[in-house]
């Protein structure tokens, strides 16, 4: 299945694909497993790059509405919104890869993955040896914000990118149940090789929060015995470049990934590999794809699909419909509640 290898394995891991690796890859995927994987463009970026997805599941179906009127559970992974971050695309196609070709794999029977390997499509295309130059591997990065330089992790409330208001309009017609976020550290470095902050954990309803911590405990030991040295949160300085200010928990906005699906009555995780814990080599992104996997593949997920992942009010506070640019209006359903901000 050598066609298979991503560069970074090609290369022993000193180097990363850029975007015409993910469309030939989705492309050979789709190929491949045509029963199992839909490979499709959803947007255009700045430049006009196509934004590619890949959704994968042997559930029988591989379309969005069939999905939520059977309740299967959606795990989304977002990976490349900080191209210089490579670990998440390539040990997505890694990871996926595997299941697929392992015969005794049930982990995608019940559920469906919906792969984003390349978000900032344009930023991946922005390669060069000191993009990262404090980062162990790849030799070449891509760069952080997109052509118009916009960070699309500073985006998803003010929408202001078009690779933002492409990938809205994707969460609102697949609308993932969980969303895992990989990234690596910008410039610091712990002990722990990976912090993993779950939100609705911090933030959000209380019935949902008590769900997200079962489940972040869950990816925490999973990683642990591993041989994993996994932190529940992301460790910011309480005083920029400061270390010995020590560390605080920020409770992210929405304009960020982990502050945005709390909003949507959702829940997300934003993985973090250490920068100088041999992140080319994406074994932490790896290790953590793969225990989303195991989590979400649980009959407790595909009942909240059912059922729909209410905030406590006691109205259908999950019906939500998109405006143009997919952001979501939270609406009460017709037995009442919280009057459609999730307020009470």
């Amino acid at each position: 299945m050598t066609d298979l290898l991503t560069i970074a394995e090609r290369s022993d891991f000193r180097l990363t694909g850029r975007t015409d690796e993910v469309e030939t890859l989705c492309a050979e995927f789709e190929k491949r497993w045509p029963d199992a994987v839909r490979s499709f463009e959803y947007g255009r970026s700045a430049e006009g790059r196509p934004m590619r997805a890949m959704l994968v599941s042997r559930c029988r179906s591989l379309n969005a509405a069939e999905l939520k009127a059977r309740s299967v559970p959606v795990l989304m992974l977002q990976a490349g919104i900080h191209p210089g971050e490579s670990d998440g695309k390539d040990a997505g196609f890694m990871v996926l890869r595997d299941l697929l070709s392992d015969p005794a794999s049930t982990l995608l029977n019940d559920i469906a993955v919906l792969f984003v390997p390349a978000f900032n499509t344009d930023g991946h295309e922005r390669v060069g040896r000191w993009n990262r130059p404090n980062q162990v591997g790849p030799e070449e990065t891509g760069w952080r914000a997109t052509a118009q330089n916009l960070n699309l992790n500073r985006d998803y409330m003010k929408a202001e990118a078009p690779e933002m208001q492409a990938m809205l309009r994707l969460l609102n017609e697949w609308d993932p149940l969980v969303c895992a976020d990989l990234h690596v550290t910008d410039g610091a470095d712990f002990e722990p090789d990976i912090s993993l902050q779950v939100e609705p954990v911090n933030q959000g309803d209380a019935q949902l929060c008590k769900i997200g911590v079962e489940l972040r405990t869950a990816l925490i030991d999973d990683l642990e015995a591993k041989g994993s040295i996994p932190l529940a949160f992301y460790p910011d300085l309480v005083e920029t470049d400061n270390p010995a200010s020590g560390f605080v928990l920020t409770v992210y906005s929405p304009r960020f990934s982990t502050g945005y699906f709390p909003q949507r009555n959702r829940w997300t995780g934003a993985g973090r590999d250490a920068f100088l814990e041999a992140v080319c080599d994406t074994s932490s992104g790896y290790a953590e794809y793969d225990h989303w996997f195991d989590q979400v593949d649980r009959e407790q997920w595909s009942g909240l699909v059912g059922r729909g992942a209410r905030c406590g009010c006691g109205g259908g506070c999950v019906e939500w419909r998109g405006d143009d640019f997919g952001l979501c209006v939270v609406v009460a359903g017709a037995d009442g509640g919280c009057g459609g901000d999730g307020s009470r």
